[in-house]
């Protein structure tokens, strides 16, 4: 996926009931998603030679360390956003 500077990015994880939405945050500059992923991995196993690829699923970096990689890097940065819940099962709350 393409990234350009100034769009706003939902970064989502995991599936199903477990799947969460952790953070917004605004593009610093274009990039293409494929790219940067490969890029934080290489760093990763840099850092973390110890982790075996055969165990890459269970041993792997964790989200919160992408995304703090992601701004470190400049390519995102954090917006403070405020969670308006609307309601629930149609019925609208204050």
């Amino acid at each position: 996926m393409q990234i350009i500077k100034g769009d706003l990015v939902l970064l989502s994880a995991q599936e199903y009931s477990d799947y969460s939405i952790l953070d917004t945050f605004k593009a610093r500059k274009d990039f293409d998603t494929s790219e940067v992923i490969q890029e934080f991995m290489l760093c990763f196993k840099t850092i973390h030679p110890e982790d075996d690829e055969e165990e890459e699923l269970y041993n792997g970096p964790e989200y919160d360390e992408f995304q703090l990689w992601l701004i470190n890097a400049k390519y995102i940065k954090e917006l403070i956003t405020k969670e308006w819940h609307i309601g629930s099962y149609g019925r609208f709350d204050s």
